[in-house]
């Protein structure tokens, strides 16, 4: 009887011990059910919004990855009906980040899609109007040629690569078409200005060159009479140059043939005065100081631009009061377009960022192209070292670009542009 009762009590003991855990797994097991299905309906919801975004995209990535979250999902439900319930909820957080990426993914896509299409939009409106103004204009310019043929290609590889749902790629391309369409517009606007002032300086040569020839006839001078000859030709070849869209070399040959017929003026008229021609001397040279300070890209403000149109205009008017003998007239003309061009450098001569440095340097380039063809015909001693000089300017001001020093940069360009200004003189003479 006591064997009887002391092995009741022990598995009273028992059963004590393992009741209370048999109920705490139960009701363990009921809460974990109702977690698993709410977070699989949370999930549900994330599918269900991941499906719209994505269907209105074309990105294959994230169809890539809603598939995936259909499939985690599929997993969560299943274990979920096997009530193995950790799984399940397991399965269905991974199958709603997965969602939440597909999403993210079709959004992304969708900002390239559009970025896409403005930009190409953009730059093909572009290349069109650029092309338009080229023929109203008669600009003739075979590196804008050039500049505008690379940026269509890269359009045309851009469509391709968009039909071909590589979309980041496409907006690269897409984005140096553009850059590209960007620096043939600039390059247009400044061939079309050279242009006119080759075309405006060209008639004014012309004027002197009949004032000249009248003076000459008369005097007999044969020395004087070779220098016009030799000006003639010059005016020949600067309309060749023209016709050719040759408009740098064309501005520097009808400069120096301006600066020869001057000369034969100044020396067939009576009472010269050297003080305005000094003056009108020093002017000139500062407004080619200046018009290399607010070349292309430098980013100076339209004020700056007219105060050296009307400099220009200015020392024009200079130049021919001093050929007309009113030398106080001159010196009027002259110190006011110094005062102009004084103003023009002071509002052009801001600090220099990045971005007008890289600007300098690819106008330095671009400059030193067409010197370099030009020296295939020219056979003036030292044009070749200068062009050397020129050319490692060019590459310490890249140099001094890598290394943050933009205003270096665009000094090292500037000096570079003088030297190959000083070719195109020395080789048009």
């Amino acid at each position: 009887m006591r064997r009887t009762i002391r092995y009741t009590m022990i598995l009273a003991a028992m059963l004590a011990a393992v009741l209370p855990a048999v109920s705490a797994r139960a009701q363990g097991s009921r809460i974990d059910a109702e977690t698993a299905r709410l977070a699989i309906e949370r999930t549900d919801m994330v599918i269900t919004q991941a499906k719209e975004v994505v269907e209105e995209s074309r990105s294959v990535k994230a169809r890539t990855v809603l598939e995936h979250a259909v499939q985690l999902q599929d997993k969560a439900k299943n274990s979920a009906g096997m009530t193995y319930y950790g799984m399940a909820v397991q399965f269905t957080n991974e199958a709603r980040t997965e969602a939440q990426h597909a999403i993210a993914l079709a959004r992304q896509d969708a900002q390239i899609e559009e970025r896409f299409r403005r930009m190409a939009e953009e730059t093909a409106e572009r290349l069109i109007r650029i092309r338009a103004q080229m023929a109203e204009s008669g600009v003739r310019d075979e590196h804008l040629q050039h500049l505008m043929e690379e940026a269509r290609d890269l359009l045309d590889k851009a469509r391709l690569n968009h039909q071909q749902l590589r979309g980041e790629l496409a907006l690269q391309l897409t984005e140096n078409a553009s850059r590209l369409a960007l620096r043939a517009e600039e390059r247009f606007r400044r061939m079309r200005s050279l242009k006119e002032t080759c075309e405006r300086r060209l008639a004014l040569a012309e004027q002197l060159m009949d004032r000249a020839r009248e003076r000459i006839e008369g005097s007999g001078d044969e020395q004087e009479a070779s220098r016009l000859r030799i000006a003639e030709q010059n005016l020949v070849r600067a309309r060749t140059m023209l016709s050719e869209g040759n408009y740098e070399a064309c501005r520097a040959t009808i400069e120096n043939t301006e600066r020869m017929l001057r000369m034969l003026s100044r020396n067939l008229s009576a009472g010269g005065n050297g003080e305005s021609e000094r003056m009108v001397a020093e002017a000139r040279r500062l407004m080619e100081r200046a018009e290399e300070m607010l070349g292309a890209g430098s980013g100076a403000p339209d004020e700056a631009y007219a105060l050296l149109e009307r400099a220009r205009e200015m020392l024009r008017r200079a130049g021919e009061a001093l050929e007309g003998g009113n030398d106080q007239e001159a010196k009027r003309l002259a110190e006011e377009a110094r005062r102009m061009l004084r103003r023009a450098i002071e509002q052009g001569n801001d600090e220099i960022t990045p971005e007008q440095a890289r600007a300098r340097i690819r106008d330095a380039e671009e400059l030193g192209e067409m010197v370099r063809l030009a020296l295939q015909d020219c056979r003036a001693e030292g044009a070749t070292d200068l062009y050397e000089r020129a050319v490692r300017h060019i590459e310490q001001a890249r140099l001094r670009l890598d290394e943050k020093d933009p205003e270096g940069a665009a000094a090292q360009a500037r000096i570079a542009r003088n030297l190959m200004n000083r070719i195109r003189e020395i080789c048009a003479e």
